[in-house]
């Protein structure tokens, strides 16, 4: 049941997969990830994440993650569920424009729409971060910027 993650901190533990509401903590689904199955598991992302949705599917909510997949995005949206979540720009079905995409800097958005309608961003906060959405407009998000002792912050 250990995982091995080389770029955590923790380098071992176990993937506890769940599905939470973010006001109340109520805890809608969950999966402990026990270890590879005898077959190989191509896809094992979207397939739990679609497994610990299905409680929600046709209820109109929202899903906040820590990646994106442009398959998993559609097949949510397809199910009335809204996604959004970082996203790694080599993934298969995101735009050229944003794999193509190297910020070095501050500046504005770079912003694309597929043929779903799903939304492409990439801004530069201290690095490049890139976003996928099927909740959101390029109106959604603004930038902050903050600075050392202003209005209290030290």
């Amino acid at each position: 049941m250990v995982v091995y993650k080389s770029k955590k901190p923790h380098k071992w533990g176990i993937n506890a997969w769940v599905l939470a509401d973010a006001r109340s903590g109520y805890v809608w689904n969950m999966d402990l990830y026990t270890g590879r199955k005898s077959t190989t598991e191509v896809g094992m992302t979207k397939t739990m994440v679609t497994s610990l949705c299905t409680p929600i599917y046709g209820l109109g909510h929202h899903v906040y993650m820590y990646f994106s997949l442009p398959a998993l995005f559609q097949e949510l949206r397809d199910n009335d569920v809204g996604a959004c979540g970082t996203l790694r720009v080599n993934r298969t079905g995101a735009p050229d424009r944003i794999k193509t995409t190297k910020l070095k800097k501050p500046g504005p958005p770079v912003v694309e729409r597929d043929a779903d309608d799903t939304l492409y961003m990439i801004w530069f906060d201290k690095c490049q971060v890139s976003l996928m959405s099927t909740i959101h407009n390029s109106m959604t998000f603004q930038k902050t910027v903050r600075s050392r002792g202003v209005h209290g912050n030290q």
